[in-house]
Formats: structure tokens, C-alpha cells, sequence
């Protein structure tokens, strides 16, 4: 039981955004949050899948997660992180610490990871309804 609530306030707590959208749904329809671990202070892996309504096309497309509190994310750099796409979630992306040609930035204060796209982001670079997968952990 202490895992469902736990797990439930994650799924409640954790906020997807794409910035170029007006309107920011707590969970989007079909999301899914698998954590590893609820022991308080262990380390765990998160894995976060939902479809993206919008996709990424512009360099201001950003993808946040914000984390409920009582998270730390005081240890997770942006080696930690996986973002996969696709229809099956097929395309892995390239992470770093700053976004570049072909690489994605993650930047994590407080909370909140956000994932910028790369600096050469292209219409495509996550199509309209593909599936999202982040892997933190």
C-alpha cells in the first residue's frame, strides 16, 4: 500500500511542460511514473513515459519535470538522465549538461529537470503525439 500512495503522489506531483504549448497538464493522458525504490533517502531510477501533444521544433520547446516535495535531486547530473522518442521510443538522445549541435541540455535546480533541445533543432526533432520516455537514475 505504501508503495501505491507513493507512487500516486509522484504521478500527481510531476509535471510535464512544453513551453510552446499555453496550457500545462499535470499528467498527460496515458503517463506512466515506475520507481525503483520508496525507501526515504535511497537512491532510486525513475522512468516517466507519456505521449507529447505538441512536439519539439524550436529551441524554445522545452520539457520540464518538476518532482514533489521530499524529492532531491542533489545528486542527479545529466549523465543520470535518458530521453528517448519515437513510436517506440527508438531514438535515444544524445544528453549533456548544455545544449548543442545534437545534444540535448539538462539543467536540474531545485525540483525541476528541464531538457532543452539542441541548438540546430530541426521541425522534427520530436514529432506531434510520439511517445516520450525520460529515464532519471
Amino acid at each position: 500500500m505504501r508503495y501505491f500512495r507513493s507512487a500516486l503522489l509522484l504521478m500527481v506531483l510531476c509535471t510535464f511542460f512544453a513551453y510552446h504549448t499555453t496550457n500545462a497538464a499535470l499528467l498527460p493522458v496515458g503517463a506512466s511514473v515506475r520507481v525503483s525504490s520508496q525507501a526515504a533517502g535511497a537512491q532510486t531510477n525513475i522512468d516517466l513515459r507519456f505521449q507529447m501533444e505538441n512536439g519539439v521544433s524550436t529551441v524554445l520547446d522545452t520539457i520540464s519535470v518538476t518532482f514533489a516535495s521530499g524529492f532531491s535531486l542533489a545528486s542527479i547530473t545529466a549523465a543520470d538522465i535518458d530521453l528517448l522518442h519515437g513510436s517506440a521510443y527508438e531514438v535515444n538522445e544524445t544528453i549533456a549538461s548544455t545544449p548543442a549541435a545534437g545534444v540535448w541540455g539538462a539543467a536540474i535546480s531545485g525540483r525541476t529537470i528541464t531538457l532543452t533541445p539542441p541548438t540546430d533543432v530541426g521541425a522534427s526533432e520530436i514529432v506531434d503525439g510520439a511517445l516520450v520516455g525520460i529515464r532519471i537514475g
